[in-house]
């Protein structure tokens, strides 16, 4: 018999959602998430990840399935009864309210006054470097201030369980990353666990223990942010994490694919993170920081400079092969040399072990 510390935090068992009694936005979802882990979902719009977080908040029943919360079910338990918390992509804090009186109004829900309910709402404070501005509003406060008050507002009763649904969404790039390394530095200080929603794929990678995929409501991988960038499951999650270059072509029994130029490119052995290669339709795909210019090692080819776009620490290189296949490298200062323009000759390459190799359906 699982003891509490080996058993999941929460078991989501053949889950289904129906909006309107006929189509499965959530067709069958199993998930267990892991006592103290940071978990992503992370999917387009319409995958599925959104509506399995209010689920597990209680703004949503599921049609049919399970939820338990340490062994208990939840399904029917109601959202202010969970003990869970939330942060919301528009914050949700209460505009009449001073910062102190919005971390306090949890806990007084939960029958907490007096000094432990100061005692709380200080350590909220300075869990998130709020101190000093206990009384002032959120309209008095920047978007990374109104920020920390509801991730402060979301920890400040110690659940067990915070769920944070795109909390990030509406910050600019600079303060998007600060608060990404903020919220994963509580994370790790107060062992909560964390289940997050995002679409961004930067963000679930960067601050994930592990990272469930979503595609048409099905969880397409679920696996640690490494695995899920260097050996993707599905074409699809190759192309949807990062950037792949995908060349379409014809596996042969040889190892090889076949474009449709008649270009051969000899593909990876199997068990160099591949799998066997079946003949017939496939195709290939290749990070662009993998591509480098040919030194007469591993695939080489022969392309035409479409574009060069200088970002700081690489220039991104972007070429047209023969059958108007696109190649994309980032390529690192140094390495380009200073006469190579748009409309030039140019021969790129990679290592075979490089290739990601999958199949397509007939």
């Amino acid at each position: 018999m699982n003891t509490t510390a080996e058993r999941p935090l929460i078991e989501l068992i053949g889950v289904q959602k129906s909006y309107d009694g006929e189509h499965l936005v959530i067709p069958d979802l199993n998930l267990a998430i892991r006592r103290g882990e940071f978990l992503t979902l992370l999917g387009a719009s319409g995958s599925g990840k959104t509506t399995t977080l209010m689920m597990l908040a209680g703004f949503e029943n599921p049609t049919r399935g399970r939820i338990l919360m340490d062994g208990r079910p939840i399904q029917d338990v109601p959202p202010h009864k969970r003990g869970i918390g939330m942060v919301f992509q528009n914050y949700a804090l209460f505009p009449h309210m001073s910062v102190a009186q919005n971390l306090a109004y949890p806990l007084r829900m939960r029958g907490i006054s007096g000094q432990a309910l100061r005692d709380k709402v200080e350590r909220a404070m300075q869990l998130v470097r709020l101190a000093g501005m206990a009384e002032r509003r959120p309209g008095q406060l920047s978007g990374g201030q109104q920020q920390r008050v509801a991730l402060a507002r979301a920890l400040v009763f110690d659940p067990e369980l915070v769920l944070m649904d795109e909390p990030l969404g509406a910050l600019d790039k600079n303060l998007r990353e600060h608060m990404q390394y903020e919220i994963k530095q509580i994370h790790r200080e107060l062992g909560v666990t964390v289940v997050y929603v995002t679409h961004d794929q930067g963000e679930a990678l960067t601050m994930s223990d592990r990272v469930a995929v979503f595609h048409d409501g099905r969880i397409e991988q679920l696996a640690p942010p490494r695995t899920i960038y260097d050996a993707p499951a599905t074409d699809y999650i190759a192309t949807f994490i990062g950037e792949n270059n995908r060349l379409d072509g014809t596996i042969e029994a040889a190892g090889v694919l076949q474009l449709r130029d008649g270009l051969r490119i000899p593909l990876p052995e199997a068990g160099q993170g591949q799998a066997s290669h079946q003949a017939g339709a496939g195709c290939a795909l290749v990070r662009p920081e993998c591509v480098r210019l040919a030194d007469g090692q591993g695939v080489q080819v022969s392309a035409e400079v479409v574009d060069l776009v200088y970002l700081g620490d690489h220039t991104r290189l972007i070429a047209r092969l023969r059958n108007g296949d696109q190649i994309v490298a980032k390529l690192g200062h140094g390495t380009l040399p200073s006469d190579t323009v748009v409309g030039a000759d140019v021969a790129l390459g990679w290592q075979s072990r490089d290739m990601l190799v999958f199949a397509r359906p007939a």
